[in-house]
């Protein structure tokens, strides 16, 4: 369950945010005017559509520097690298869901000092994340009936932050930060350990049927790097940061098992080509160009994620644990996205990796390497005006 001082904490954290923009609210209105060149507005104007310019482009850029969902139903295979776990059967379907929902206001900027330009840039994202997976039928560890297993649930948000002096839209590098927290949990309520061996799982290991595993709140800190070329075609995101964990199910506490302290990095190369809006006369051989303007759109997108666990753990089961290696610390995949020509917010992708420690709950103690196939889906770059786009 989700404590009481969780909500209170992002209950607090969406009013404040409210309370300090309607304090710092501007003294003007915007509205597209296309009379008056940029190089002749009045220094405040000026000022003002400049910073209204950096805010957008910065939740631009942050739609790159969040993971796409992903569904994956053309390979779903593990190989387990540890003698007591054995391979099951490829899954039906590997989903993680994770939505990016802006709820915090239009251009959300703070004026510290508005004679030297200085002022933040601020977005609120609300990410309810949940993973699942179907399991194929295998009686041999217990799966019947495409069960599935002990769905992961991550209720969250992440606030983004830049400065005036990190960002603006007009240079190739740009900086930034995030604070994020969410809670994890599976939902279940059975015991922690399997007091028996099981066809899912041996003595002493987490009990992987319907085990009680929760991770109440989860709060990373991370610094983003944007870098992009003249052209904004090519696009390339580092995020780098530290994560902890507090208020671990008994046992996971207990016998110091679970990764609570946690590196991660993540990269992301995103290609976005240029295409005009045009109209196509078949009958006459024709095209009209309906626009001067050419727009990004993107066509293909490369991820890779890294996650490294640092605090004292241990593995094995509870009866016999020894300390955790590296190969039990590490977590990497590497991930490509194709959009679909036409789509603005599908695609299909390819995802290979190994789990040091799996992230789906109770599954923590498998360590495997795993491919997956599937759609994706989610904030891709693709501008309103492309609708009509030859793409």
């Amino acid at each position: 369950m989700i404590k009481a001082s969780t909500i209170t904490l992002l209950i607090a954290i969406f009013f404040i945010s409210n309370k300090l923009m309607a304090q710092t609210r501007s003294d003007y209105d915007t509205v597209k005017v296309n009379s008056v060149p940029y190089a002749k507005l009045p220094g405040d104007i000026k000022y003002l559509v400049d910073r209204n310019r950096n805010n957008f482009s910065f939740n631009e850029d942050i739609a790159s520097a969040v993971f796409l969902s992903k569904a994956s139903f053309a390979a779903n295979k593990r190989w387990m690298t540890k003698s007591d776990f054995s391979d099951r059967k490829s899954l039906i379907l590997d989903a993680k869901i994770s939505p990016y929902i802006n709820i915090s206001p239009f251009n959300w900027t703070i004026n510290l000092n508005k004679e030297k330009r200085n002022y933040l840039l601020l977005a609120l994202y609300f990410n309810p994340e949940f993973e699942v997976r179907i399991f194929n039928n295998d009686k041999s560890v217990g799966d019947s009936s495409l069960p599935v297993r002990t769905a992961s649930s991550r209720p969250g948000g992440e606030l983004f932050i830049s400065h005036s002096a990190l960002y603006n839209k007009d240079k190739n590098r740009n900086f930034g930060f995030s604070v994020k927290g969410y809670h994890h949990s599976n939902g279940q309520d059975g015991e922690e350990f399997n007091s028996m061996d099981k066809a899912w799982g041996k003595r002493g290991y987490f009990n992987t049927y319907n085990g009680n595993f929760s991770d109440d709140f989860v709060v990373e800190f991370s610094g983003i790097m944007f870098n992009k070329n003249t052209a904004n075609t090519i696009n390339q995101y580092l995020k780098f940061g530290y994560g902890q964990s507090s208020g671990l199910a008994p046992g996971m506490k207990k016998y110091k098992i679970y990764g609570t302290n946690k590196l991660n990095l993540f990269y992301t190369y995103k290609w976005s080509p240029k295409y005009s809006r045009n109209i196509v006369d078949h009958k006459n051989r024709k095209v009209y160009k309906i626009t001067e303007e050419n727009y990004p759109v993107e066509k293909l997108r490369i991820e890779f994620f890294a996650s490294f666990i640092t605090n004292q753990m241990n593995v094995g089961p509870i009866y016999n644990l020894s300390r955790a290696t590296f190969q039990d610390r590490i977590n990497f995949h590497s991930t490509l996205h194709y959009r679909l020509p036409g789509f603005s917010a599908a695609g299909l992708f390819v995802e290979g990796g190994y789990y040091g420690q799996d992230t789906y709950n109770a599954y923590f103690q498998r360590s495997a390497w795993f491919a997956k196939a599937g759609l994706s889906f989610g904030l891709f770059t693709y501008p309103k005006q492309a609708d009509d786009l030859k793409n």
